[in-house]
């Protein structure tokens, strides 16, 4: 049996490295980046058996996949991985107790991955004897039923070649012409691949043993121990927490002022200092804050009275005020320069501090484990980047960019319309170009049709069948240019948009589902 389980992972291991090499190298990932998650859950499923049948995960992967093929994006990746070392984990459930002790287990697997190439030597090693006489059986089994098959195939093809010279010629160089495809698509850097991905599926389809020690990180911490002199403690924690309230009380009081009752800023500080510079410091202050309300009811129970909660309780809130703040800053900051993806995730992040400061409070209020923290805090990460997997941050940025040039294009507290932005979100993002493209404001007419015509040009998505995606075919197809814009006279930029026109629509029907045979 551990015989036919080392067959089974060398096999599994080699079909999923050439399987991850035909769809995913020298290809932008798509469709292919869909079938290839699909492919390693359902092989993890037939080797490990589900052995405790995780439904929840595999709901969750498919509604992952089925995001693959309508959008790729980096929390749709980090989804995906979390989700297959989850399925992982579950080779360790006789093993192993609780989720997060699985899941880290196999994440260490995974970082041991390289040492996985060292135990299937010495498996395959271990009694030598058996094992040559297990592989002699096998070889005499595979001779038997192939080596009729290869006499009948190289007498019909003598045969054959005889008969038909053009075929004759062709079965000649098939060999030579194997070879010479072989040399031509080896490099260093595509073994490299092949090594890295082989090492990664051997470590998933047969992870390492776990320790029969707890791991540093299942270690569950306690409170500190009791001080000598309980009265100090509690002191030095009012002290604290009376200090911090007293400066968030300022700052907040400030942002009153000058945010939202919008007061004359001071003559040394301008808009941009005020509104952008500081939202960094004030993020790491929320998230700092949160690390020193866990070190403060961390303590005995005795040291942490209900004048320590009340505190941490007024400091959460004010907390959750500067958050409110900063969103303020943020808003007032995209009125003056435009909407962008990294001001979106800005605001994604507030919302995850908000939610760490409320699991922080239900904390403090129930005295839970620092484990229970732990683990809620992850998950909320991994709700966050679930939910924000189907979002389509470019065309909402690009949506509302446009929309804001429509209303004050040559307004002077609005910047420059950033024109190479919006070609740089991707393909969703072009039909908004493409509004600009059409407008009768002929300056910025102009750099958009340029732009959208360069993107639709050098743009790879649907080059291939591999790296199609449902959204990006359909914004580019709304992106092909249909007459020209009625105000906005001919330029260069304008006809080399409209003349790409035939070149985009062959290109659509040669690589869209409709226009191409299934893979």
């Amino acid at each position: 049996m551990e015989w036919r389980g080392l067959v089974v992972a060398m096999i599994a291991t080699s079909g999923l490295t050439a399987l991850a090499d035909f769809l995913l190298w020298n290809h932008r990932p798509g469709l292919s980046w869909a079938i290839f998650v699909t492919a390693l859950a359902a092989t993890l499923w037939l080797v490990q058996g589900c052995r405790r049948r995780p439904w929840i995960a595999w709901t969750l992967l498919a509604g992952a996949v089925a995001q693959s093929v309508m959008q790729i994006g980096l929390a749709n990746v980090i989804v995906e991985i979390v989700l297959i070392l989850f399925l992982v984990s579950e080779w360790y459930g006789p093993e192993l107790q609780g989720r997060w002790s699985r899941w880290t287990e196999a994440v260490w697997a995974l970082v041991k991955a390289p040492f996985r190439w060292v135990w299937l030597l010495a498996e395959l090693l271990r009694d030598p004897l058996d094992t040559a006489g297990v592989i002699t059986q096998r070889l005499w089994h595979a001779t038997m039923i192939f080596a009729p098959a290869l006499v009948v195939t190289v007498v019909f093809a003598l045969l054959l070649g005889s008969g038909n010279a053009i075929y004759g010629q062709w079965m000649g160089h098939l060999p030579e012409r194997f070879f010479d495809w072989l040399w031509s698509q080896v490099s260093f850097g595509r073994l490299l691949f092949w090594a890295t991905m082989a090492t990664l599926f051997l470590a998933m389809v047969r992870p390492a043993r776990a320790s029969k020690k707890p791991r540093p990180w299942v270690f569950e911490p306690g409170r500190f121990p009791e001080p000598s002199k309980m009265w100090v403690a509690r002191w030095r924690g009012y002290a604290v927490l009376l200090a911090v309230n007293l400066l968030y009380l300022g700052a907040n009081g400030i942002d009153a002022i000058y945010l939202w009752e919008q007061a004359v800023l001071p003559p040394d500080v301008t808009l941009s200092e005020y509104v952008h510079q500081g939202v960094a410091s004030l993020i790491a202050s929320t998230v700092i804050a949160g690390v020193v309300l866990i070190l403060i009811h961390q303590q005995a129970d005795a040291a942490v009275t209900r004048w320590t909660r009340a505190l941490s309780y007024a400091w959460i809130a004010q907390n959750g005020l500067l958050l409110i703040g900063v969103l303020r800053r943020l808003r007032l900051y995209v009125e003056s320069y435009q909407l962008s993806e990294a001001r979106v995730n800005v605001a994604l992040f507030l919302v995850l501090v908000a939610c760490g400061f409320a699991l922080l409070a239900v904390y403090l209020q129930r005295r839970h484990s620092f484990t229970w923290l732990l683990t809620r805090g992850v998950a909320a990460v991994l709700i966050l980047f679930y939910v924000v997997q189907f979002f389509d941050t470019a065309q909402w940025v690009a949506a509302y960019n446009v929309s804001a040039w429509r209303n004050h294009p040559r307004s002077d507290r609005y910047l420059a319309f950033d024109v190479e932005y919006l070609r740089e979100l991707g393909p969703t993002a072009w039909p908004s170009l493409k509004q600009v493209a059409e407008s009768d404001y002929q300056p910025d007419a102009s750099r958009a049709a340029k732009a959208l015509h360069e993107a639709l040009v050098y743009d790879q998505t649907l080059d291939n069948w591999r790296s199609w995606q449902w959204r990006a075919a359909k914004a580019i197809r709304e992106c092909q240019p249909t007459s020209k814009p009625p105000a906005v006279p001919q330029t260069d930029a304008t006809r080399v948009y409209e003349d790409s026109a035939t070149a985009n629509e062959e290109k659509l029907s040669a690589s869209s589902p409709e226009g191409r045979a299934a893979p």
